[in-house]
């Protein structure tokens, strides 16, 4: 079993010690790979037999760059699992679960809100309080372990009675309040304060302003806090919030006695006797002062029957039993987990909107177990027949002759495969692969993405049997719009619409690359960029914009246009009458060349005749913009009008125009926001295959 540990951190605290130490433990049993910021103070603790890989992009978790990097890590160290610690490493390694077939456990430490932490495959809580915050039902509560050290040497103190207390100093750790609380007390006593941060000016003036410079020491960063520990008379944790509570776990495991406020892992373990309120600090210390032996003896008793559970050793080997049996459960998955067959003319290196789809399903198919394999055409003579790209299983076939011959042609070679491979599924996207369809033993999935299809309804004729005929040969009859289930006439198959999706974190917007591309643009501070990234065909509208134009009032919005086709000279003309020098059209682009000029825009337009779930209108809200759309097709599943964007009539080059000026007047930005959560909640890829798969098992039963 191979395990890469990722922690996101640069700093040292408790949650980096307890990563430490786990990952030393583990070593000794099963093979540990860690992921690292370059900048981190973690490294250097580590086992030698650890292999260390640190990351050289920027930390910040909105950094493309950072995902292509860690990407690439993982799939050359092929981990079995990818255990992340904390919601910044959890949140990063969640958004390219897709592209790999590791398993991911996440770790949880504090009870602080981590909605991410509902979304993956496999939480480890460190306490019950911890796993109260977590909505998951593969959850899994695993103490922290810490190693435990026999004759730890006691420090010589002042004879006073010597309180301890060990944190960051920070404000949820309390120190000021367990400051100002010990000034109350009306006996001999100093109070040794443990750990560095940022509010150690305002303590060292508080510790002055009430004359405790000689009863109050901050000791900083130390080594030997068992030792510490041991040579005090009491432990005190004034925390507002705790997630674990490492100094509770070595109080027992070395102390003589503890209070603590009501956090993290105390909750569990501490009889009431032992805790104290906030404001209630100098009240119980009072109390411990006058009965020593009797808090001493119940702590003791505490002791026997509660510190075993927080040994180390029990830590790792709960995390290799978790390990082993997630391991196992992917194997079972693996083993029973449907095995599906995509066709489709349109996959990479083409584009375009099925291309997209089907590629992304695929990947998040793989992801939750199934195992998908795609037959598609040739698109260069350099493919091979047969590979394996990201995961997914090839299978390509040569189309010749005329386009009336392809769908027996498509036929003919999946009659072949299926003889070759078993599949539970067959799932066809487009009608092509339909026509000459006609294996009966495997249940068919159709997806209805096209526009030509809605032009063959609005035509009628001797293609309405057509349809027909083809729309009798699926099981399962799949859209992403509404529109495109709305078929004028009955047939078999059930209809379900289950939308497009996309990766948010792709589109993320990236402020670097959008100065630089503004600039080459020339695009000035106060000019606002509307995007297109449409084909310039007749379903797509684009002609209609361009006549919006004449009527569109803001003088600071431009246009950026890529993508091209038969209205393409069509449209240049009409924008450069009605918009010269306020328009940029780059041509059709290559869909990982299109990710950053999402970023360097404020506004996307979808001004479609027809459409689906719009693909490029899921992309623009990933990338935090505000959208203006015509009232077709999957666009109104888009766009909450007022919300995100507003909608406008189709063929209607005036409304579309009040639109957009009437985005610009308000406050577009909080639009975009709004479709950035808006796209995280509905369509993530990985959400919409687990609602594929819920139909495909429905059909197979």
């Amino acid at each position: 079993m191979k395990v890469l540990q990722f922690i996101a951190s640069n700093g040292w605290g408790g949650a980096e010690k307890c990563f430490e130490e786990l990952c030393n433990g583990l070593v000794k049993n099963i093979h540990v790979e860690v992921l690292l910021f370059k900048d981190n103070e973690i490294e250097d603790k580590l086992d030698p037999n650890i292999k260390i890989h640190k990351l050289t992009s920027m930390s910040d978790r909105h950094n493309p760059f950072l995902y292509f990097e860690i990407m690439k890590l993982i799939k050359n160290i092929n981990p079995d699992i990818v255990h992340t610690h904390s919601a910044k490493a959890s949140e990063i390694i969640y958004h390219l679960d897709r592209f790999t077939s590791a398993e991911h456990i996440a770790t949880k430490t504090n009870p602080r809100k981590g909605r991410i932490f509902n979304k993956i495959d496999h939480v480890i809580a460190v306490s019950q309080d911890v796993a109260k915050s977590i909505n998951n039902k593969n959850l899994k509560v695993i103490y922290n372990g810490l190693p435990y050290t026999i004759n730890i040497p006691k420090q010589s103190f002042n004879s006073v009675f010597t309180l301890l207390s060990i944190g960051r100093l920070d404000k949820i750790k309390g120190f000021d309040i367990l400051i100002k609380e010990v000034s109350k007390l009306d006996f001999p006593f100093h109070l040794n304060i443990v750990g560095e941060g940022k509010e150690r000016t305002n303590l060292e003036t508080l510790i002055m302003d009430l004359g405790l410079s000689d009863k109050v020491s901050l000791l900083g960063y130390r080594e030997d806090i068992p030792s510490l520990i041991a040579s005090s008379d009491l432990v005190v944790i004034s925390s507002h919030s705790e997630g674990f509570g490492r100094v509770i776990v070595e109080t027992l495991f070395y102390g003589k006695c503890l209070i603590s406020t009501k956090v993290g892992i105390s909750i569990e373990i501490l009889p009431e006797k032992l805790f104290t309120d906030d404001f209630d600090i100098a009240k119980k210390v009072n109390e411990v002062y006058r009965h020593k032996e009797n808090y001493y003896t119940l702590f003791s008793d505490l002791k026997k029957t509660r510190t075993e559970e927080f040994l180390i050793e029990n830590c790792i080997q709960k995390h290799i039993d978790f390990y082993s049996e997630v391991q196992g459960n992917r194997k079972k998955l693996d083993k029973t987990g449907m095995n599906i067959l995509m066709v489709s003319l349109d996959y990479p290196p083409t584009v375009g909107g099925i291309t997209a789809h089907v590629y992304e399903l695929s990947q998040a198919l793989k992801s939750i177990g199934c195992d998908v394999s795609v037959a598609t055409k040739f698109v260069d003579k350099n493919q091979k027949e047969f590979e394996t790209v990201d995961g997914i299983d090839i299978y390509r076939f040569t189309l010749k002759y005329i386009g009336f011959t392809y769908g027996y042609q498509i036929n003919k070679f999946l009659k072949k495969l299926v003889k070759e491979k078993h599949f539970d599924i067959i799932h066809i996207h487009g009608m092509r692969p339909l026509e000459f369809y006609n294996i009966k033993d495997i249940p068919l999935v159709y997806t209805n993405h096209t526009s030509g299809y809605l032009k063959r309804i609005k035509k009628g004729g001797y293609r309405i049997p057509l349809l027909k005929r083809l729309f009798s040969k699926p099981k399962l009859f799949l859209a992403p719009s509404e529109e495109l289930l709305e078929v004028p006439f009955s047939f078999e198959a059930k209809k379900v619409f289950i939308s497009n999706g996309v990766i948010s974190s792709k589109f993320t917007r990236n402020e670097e690359i959008r100065k630089k591309l503004r600039t080459e643009l020339s695009i000035k501070d106060d000019e606002k960029l509307a995007i297109m990234t449409r084909r310039m065909v007749w379903k797509n509208g684009i002609n209609y914009l361009a006549l919006a134009t004449k009527y569109i009032k803001n003088d600071k919005l431009k246009l950026l246009f890529i993508g091209d086709g038969e209205q393409f000279q069509e449209v240049k003309t009409i924008l450069e009458e009605n918009f010269k020098n306020r328009f940029i059209l780059l041509g059709s682009k290559k869909h990982d060349e299109i990710i950053d000029y999402y970023s360097a825009s404020d506004l996307s337009i979808l001004p479609s005749l027809m459409e689906a779930t719009s693909i490029s209108g899921l992309e623009a809200m990933a990338a935090s913009l505000p959208l203006v759309g015509t009232k077709v097709g999957g666009i109104p599943v888009l766009i909450k009008d007022g919300v995100n964007g507003y909608l406008c009539e189709p063929k209607d080059p005036k409304d579309l125009a009040e639109k957009i000026d009437k985005l610009l007047e308000n406050d577009f930005v909080q639009m975009g926001e709004n479709s950035k959560k808006f796209v995280e909640e509905k369509f993530d890829w990985i959400q919409i295959a687990k609602e594929t798969v819920n139909e495909y098992k429905e059909l197979l039963k």
